[in-house]
């Protein structure tokens, strides 16, 4: 099913490989057995400041900082999170990126 998703996603045409990309390591965190699931909307904020600790590297290193952005954004637009989330998140994006600047 995980792979069926995978291929699905990266059929669309009107969205960059980056966005692609981005929802593929969002997918694959959220969907990791019993450990980050979010079984209401209440732990979103959670969820993403989590994956934004654990996958900073990831996303510097694959230039996925727009992409992420835009993800949140999204989920502030649905109402899932707040501007503060965002700031947070970003941050540890930022701090990461200063820190590992090439």
């Amino acid at each position: 099913l995980l792979n069926w998703e995978k291929n699905l996603l990266f059929d669309f045409e009107d969205i960059s490989y980056g966005e692609k990309l981005m929802m593929k390591y969002w997918n694959e965190f959220i969907r990791k057995q019993n450990e980050n699931r979010i079984y209401a909307s209440f732990m979103v904020p959670v969820k993403l400041i989590k994956f934004a600790q654990t996958h900073h590297k990831i996303i510097v290193d694959n230039h996925l900082k727009l992409p992420f952005l835009f993800h949140c954004i999204t989920l502030w637009e649905f109402g899932f999170i707040q501007p503060k989330c965002i700031q947070e998140a970003m941050f540890f994006i930022h701090q990461y990126e200063k820190t590992h600047d090439s």
